[in-house]
């Protein structure tokens, strides 16, 4: 049996990502909402403070031996904040969300402005990230947390009014889906810069809440925007989750330009299988 040199948790992530042999399986738990758990601290006051960003990655690195970390929480609230929306922080909701969405309708889309830059919390997340990086010395990988243009589109327009403009008027989507698009491009520019991942949650995007058709035609492009400037920037790890059973749009994930997808629990095991042995060098 061969064997390889033990190597550090960035090294066996990269080796993965590129369809290389590695010496063992890393350990990658999906750890958001229990962060604040780990610190003792209540969850619908989390996320605020680079401080309690960076103190639970060093929990979940030291204490859980995770092989990489995820600088992220309410990671669907982050950039819609930014656009402009309301964090809802009620103990009784317990994880903080989005109070209402900015427009009533998409013909208002033209009163949104995009922010200059990084804007809100997007500098807690991406400072805690480079600290990270920093005090391991790039030894974990670190990946930056963040939603998917589809899915913001959902919190500044409600999620019943977008699928009712899926149905009657699409091309009426695009404007909100590139302006979405621009500022999540700008987040996870800013994660590049640092030499972080960037892994993009678009759970909304995928079935049964869009068909193949409208995925394709109607999410697919900015997903690649999103993961073309990445590759551009160096980036290895462009993760691309979208929950469900994706199957129907496998063909099309992976011509996004993300390096790593997600095969969902309500996906068959034996499928699963098979698309692990259709797709080798791919990372699920």
């Amino acid at each position: 049996m061969e064997t390889y040199d033990l190597m550090t948790a960035t090294e066996r992530l990269e080796n993965l990502l590129k369809g290389e042999p590695v010496d063992r399986p890393p350990f990658i738990p999906a750890i958001y909402d229990l962060k604040p758990t780990f610190l003792k601290a209540d969850p619908h006051l989390f996320g605020q403070k680079e401080e309690e960003i960076t103190a639970a990655l060093i929990f979940e690195a030291e204490q859980l031996d995770a092989d990489a970390l995820t600088a992220g929480y309410d990671i669907y609230n982050v950039e819609a904040e930014a656009a402009g929306c309301a964090v809802l922080r009620d103990p009784d909701i317990h994880m903080p969300e989005i109070a209402s969405p900015l427009l009533n309708t998409i013909d208002e889309f033209d009163r949104l402005k995009k922010p200059d830059g990084l804007s809100g919390r997007m500098e807690v997340y991406i400072k805690a990230a480079g600290s990270i990086l920093q005090k391991y010395e790039r030894a974990i990988p670190v990946r930056g947390g963040i939603s998917g243009p589809f899915t913001m589109a959902t919190r500044i327009l409600s999620q019943e009014k977008i699928l009712m403009e899926v149905v009657t008027d699409p091309d009426k989507l695009i404007g909100l889906l590139g302006f979405c698009t621009d500022i999540i491009k700008t987040y996870a520019g800013a994660f590049a810069d640092i030499g972080a991942g960037v892994i993009v949650f678009d759970s909304f995007a995928g079935p049964p809440m869009l068909s193949p058709k409208n995925y394709h035609d109607l999410v697919l492009p900015f997903h690649r925007d999103i993961f073309d400037a990445l590759r551009k920037r160096g980036v290895l790890q462009r993760t691309l989750i979208i929950g469900g059973n994706t199957l129907t749009i496998l063909e099309d994930i992976i011509s996004s330009g993300a390096t790593q997808f997600l095969l969902d629990f309500t996906i068959p095991l034996e499928e699963s299988r098979t698309v692990l042995q259709q797709y080798p060098v791919t990372v699920f």
